[in-house]
């Protein structure tokens, strides 16, 4: 698609054990994307695995390929590697003319396509890098396995992000404390 890049932030924590007290220190670090231009503050526990390539066009944020930032306490390109939460970041190609509410309609496919979670439990608006976003709210996603999803969408100069934060159920009210703070130290590079 013409022009601007489609950044996906995911925060993404797949597989691994543990969880829960991974962030509840209110220490951070930095990290930043020469990839996707972003700096955010994460848990200073956790390690980072920086993206090398954009997403393709349509191609779905997931923690396999060179595409995207992950950010965990072991972050890691095997998902099974991971300790819950984790932060996974990418990015792909988007019109220059994407609106926030075009870009959560195409981040919610995103989502039923990867976890065959049709739609979200609840949508509330948000702010990420100065920018309006909307936050998808998934409460058991995939169905059955005890995860739920925190999806945000946002867009900034033409750049389309996801951000997902996701995490057993058992740790969605302290995460969503933690990944607040996470949203709130977002800064857009240019």
């Amino acid at each position: 698609m013409a022009g601007a890049v489609a950044l996906s932030l995911v925060a993404a924590a797949c597989g691994g054990g543990g969880g829960g007290g991974s962030h509840a220190s209110s220490a951070t670090k930095q990290f930043h994307s020469a990839v996707y231009g972003y700096t955010l503050s994460h848990p200073a526990a956790w390690s980072e695995v920086a993206a090398t390539k954009l997403l393709q066009d349509g191609q779905p944020p997931a923690t396999g390929g060179d595409a995207t930032d992950i950010l965990a306490v072991n972050a890691s390109r095997k998902v099974g590697d991971i300790t819950l939460p984790a932060l996974v970041i990418g990015g792909q190609r988007v019109a220059p003319t994407v609106t926030i509410d075009r870009w959560a309609s195409d981040v919610g496919s995103t989502v039923s396509f990867m976890k065959s979670c049709a739609q979200p439990d609840g949508r509330e608006a948000v702010t990420v890098g100065r920018e309006q976003a909307m936050l998808l709210r998934y409460d058991d996603c995939p169905k059955g396995s005890g995860l739920f999803h925190f999806w945000v969408a946002v867009v900034h100069r033409g750049v389309g992000y996801h951000i997902v934060w996701f995490d057993q159920k058992s740790n969605e009210a302290t995460d969503r404390a933690a990944f607040d703070k996470v949203l709130k130290s977002v800064v857009f590079n240019g």
